[in-house]
């Protein structure tokens, strides 16, 4: 099944952390070689369903603000990497090693000119495992803001994958910096989905299945 919109219409961010040797919270962390793994398995497993949809990759973008540029990057992730998919190093994580969002902020804000060339933005974390393009299916079908429910509070999304309309991506940036993310110790999965509810007016499509797994590293993958 091949369908050109994801290609023509959608800035296709994978993002990462490759180097989290500066994250100031460890606990959760994985790190070297193994964090370097997960992602080189996540990413393949992402584009054995992406591939069902087209076989071009100028609008895929790996995003990464740890490292500097391509050179330092491991020869693994290269390996799993389709040729054609672009790769941006911004080596801006002030904020994002003492906050996660923070650090997605940083990053957006960095592209933030690429978005305006699209209608919508996919943002996914390769380290997630995707099992089923079921989310990709919602988006094709609903064409809306597209985000994962929370299980159990209605006051969060879970942001390691979504679907935006980039207008109303970069409104959020114009909304929210890095640093108050950062200084007021914000929960990006909090603030996303209380921006989409005030300010949006509950304009998105939520998805209770996501079809993928997360990787903790502390207790392994489960259910996202």
């Amino acid at each position: 099944m091949k369908n050109s919109f994801l290609l023509e219409d959608v800035f296709v961010e994978l993002r990462c952390a490759f180097d989290s040797s500066n994250f100031q919270d460890q606990s959760h962390v994985s790190n070297g070689k193994k964090r370097i793994s997960e992602y080189a398995n996540g990413i393949e497993k992402f584009f054995n369903f992406y591939k069902r949809y087209t076989n071009q990759y100028e609008n895929v973008y790996i995003l990464d603000n740890t490292l500097k540029d391509k050179s330092f990057l491991d020869q693994e992730i290269l390996n799993k990497t389709p040729d054609g998919v672009n790769y941006i190093f911004s080596n801006q994580n002030t904020f994002g090693k003492i906050n996660k969002g923070a650090g997605d902020i940083e990053g957006w804000n960095y592209v933030k000119e690429i978005f305006k060339k699209y209608k919508y933005i996919f943002h996914y974390e390769p380290r997630l495992i995707m099992d089923s393009p079921i989310f990709i299916e919602s988006f094709l079908k609903n064409k809306d803001n597209t985000f994962l429910k929370h299980p159990s509070l209605d006051t969060q999304f879970q942001t390691g994958a979504f679907l935006i309309q980039s207008k109303d991506m970069i409104d959020y940036l114009n909304y929210r910096s890095a640093k108050s993310l950062s200084d007021n110790s914000i929960c990006i999965e909090n603030d996303l989905c209380f921006f989409f509810k005030k300010f949006k007016k509950n304009k998105f499509t939520l998805v209770s299945n996501s079809g993928m797994f997360r990787h903790d590293a502390k207790t392994g993958y489960h259910k996202y």
